[in-house]
């Protein structure tokens, strides 16, 4: 009856965190049945060892059968329920600060951006590009302060245009946000790789040849790259730190439910007197 009521309840998630605190107390000799796990082969190792437990533990509480196709899977949905039924983990300050200090060290380098754009709709948008390129580098050199601005330069105030002067106009509103700091992992998601790429090496102060897109032609000028503000990656450091800190719970977790099962790890056999060379077929011309 009352393994009856353990298994019904393991069923519910709303109630599966009370199972799995269950199984990680001190197990009760009557429930002690069947705690020895066999495992045969060659270079069987803890990861091995550990999915082992964590099936028969999943299959013990009913969160899944001992079917090979549903049981593949136990072991993962042990730790998911481990991971729910545990508290979540408290960081310290101190661990934070240190934690923030490495997300700022390994974060990729933050970039602010004038952006032209010329869709591909238009007749002749390469060539469009191409001058809008042009005269943004000319209208650079006549008033460098263009792109020093902390919201990003202007188009220049002068006509653009396109092949034998049969099109003219400024590059179209480029369709990603104004005034926004990049990764260039983020710019790639909005602009794609290749755009973002060209974003990222180009030098400050510089003015990018048009870059083509599934969508058009960009052109770039970066007015600032600088390392990651703490503020920034603060909720990542976090996060990162949660993310370890629950992996060292449920590790120890584990542990406690390998403790509670007789673990038998059997290697093949080997005969030291077979070799590889006895197995091998006498060769055309030997002699006894």
């Amino acid at each position: 009856m009352i393994r009856e009521l353990v298994v019904r309840a393991a069923k519910s998630r709303a109630v599966q965190f009370v199972v799995v605190g269950a199984v990680l107390a001190a197990l009760a000799p009557a429930q002690r049945e069947d705690r020895k796990i066999t495992i045969a082969g060659a270079n069987v190792d803890d990861a091995r060892i550990d999915d082992e437990v964590l099936a028969r533990e999943a299959v013990r509480i009913g969160l899944g059968t001992d079917e090979p196709v549903v049981r593949a899977r136990l072991a993962e949905r042990m730790r998911s329920a481990l991971a729910q039924s545990l508290p979540p983990p408290r960081i310290e300050e101190a661990e934070l600060d240190r934690a923030l200090a490495e997300e700022i060290g390994r974060a990729p380098e933050r970039m602010r951006l004038a952006v032209w754009f010329v869709s591909r709709e238009r007749s002749g948008a390469a060539t469009i590009a191409e001058t809008l390129a042009r005269e943004v580098r000319e209208a650079k050199r006549s008033e460098p302060s263009l792109l020093s601005g902390a919201r990003g330069a202007e188009p220049p105030e002068r006509e653009v245009r396109a092949d034998r002067g049969a099109g003219r106009g400024h590059g179209d509103r480029p369709p990603i946000p104004d005034d926004t700091t990049w990764t260039e992992a983020s710019l790639a998601s909005v602009v794609g790789p290749h755009a973002a790429e060209a974003a990222a090496k180009t030098p400050v102060g510089a003015v990018s040849d048009p870059v083509a897109s599934a969508w058009g032609f960009w052109i770039f000028a970066p007015l600032e790259r600088r390392p990651a503000l703490a503020s920034e990656v603060r909720a990542d450091a976090a996060a990162r730190l949660a993310r370890e800190r629950s992996a060292a719970d449920i590790a120890k977790a584990v542990r406690r439910l390998r403790s509670s099962y007789d673990i038998d790890v059997r290697a093949p056999r080997v005969d030291p007197d077979r070799s590889p060379a006895r197995d091998r077929a006498p060769t055309e011309g030997a002699t006894n």
